[in-house]
């Protein structure tokens, strides 16, 4: 399955159960971006559109907005959200593209003030070519605001620390925590023509509270696919040790976090 069909067959899922919490960063990138001062923004990896709508609704000064995803069903999830939306600035010329984050050739050159990508240039195999098409399209001094998950992400530490726990490994084609460290951030957009402002690491909690949300996150989440990969006796084994192990983390008052890694940087001159 390549990456469009993947994401069209979880857009509705997605929409559900995950973006909102996703928005936080979002949010705190913007924030970082000093995005409500800036008149040609483009996000990249828009989704389902909720941090597209709440910067329809709050951004004053932006003229021109662009939100690109690769997957033609989250795009529609988006208009709907934004069709359905009231408080939106209609004197921002917006629009919805499907494309990829390494191919914004409908985007002119240095056009754009504010580039804008949450949770996605960790999923890109050519991330030098990411960075490449994000430079193209910003201006001179222009600002570019990214998040990866770190490594010690606590929801997938969870089930990973678990996995090895019963002898079983993960079955990515790739880790997707390989650039969730602060330095390989810094050193990456600095190797690409970027001055790093900001740099920083991020915890948001996430909305599990019982072990009903447990097993959802297994059954459907992001933890669905090793889970359905092991043997039914292992199963057991896995989820009983997790359950165990979100049951101290209550007793400790600990909640279940997402954690990031962000980072701002400006197009160098």
């Amino acid at each position: 399955m390549d990456g469009n069909a993947f994401w069209d067959a979880r857009a509705q899922y997605y929409k559900d159960y995950n973006e909102i919490n996703t928005l936080p960063p979002a949010l705190t990138l913007g924030n970082m971006l000093n995005i409500y001062e800036a008149e040609h923004i483009v996000e990249v990896a828009c989704s389902t559109g909720l941090f597209t709508v709440f910067c329809l609704c709050n951004l004053e000064k932006a003229k021109s907005f662009i939100s690109v995803d690769v997957s033609g069903t989250m795009i529609k999830l988006a208009k709907e959200r934004k069709h359905n939306q009231t408080g939106i600035n209609r004197e921002i010329a917006h629009e919805f593209a499907i494309g990829s984050a390494t191919d914004l050739s409908f985007i002119k050159d240095e056009s754009q003030d504010v580039y804008v990508s949450n949770m996605c240039i960790h999923m890109i195999p050519d991330k030098i070519r990411f960075l490449e098409e994000a430079k193209r399209v910003l201006k001179k001094g222009g600002k570019i605001g990214l998040t990866v998950p770190s490594e010690k992400d606590g929801l997938m530490d969870l089930f990973l620390t678990n996995l090895d726990r019963i002898g079983c490994k993960p079955n990515f084609k790739e880790n997707p925590w390989s650039i969730g460290y602060k330095d390989v951030m810094v050193k990456l957009l600095q190797d690409n023509g970027f001055k790093v402002i900001y740099c920083w690491q991020d915890h948001f909690k996430l909305p599990y509270h019982d072990d009903e949300d447990i097993d959802f996150q297994l059954s459907h989440g992001d933890a669905k696919s090793f889970f359905a990969s092991l043997t039914p006796e292992k199963k057991v084994e896995f989820r009983k040790n997790i359950i165990s192990d979100f049951a101290s983390m209550k007793q400790n008052f600990t909640p279940l976090q997402m954690k990031l890694i962000s980072i701002v940087a400006v197009k160098e001159v």
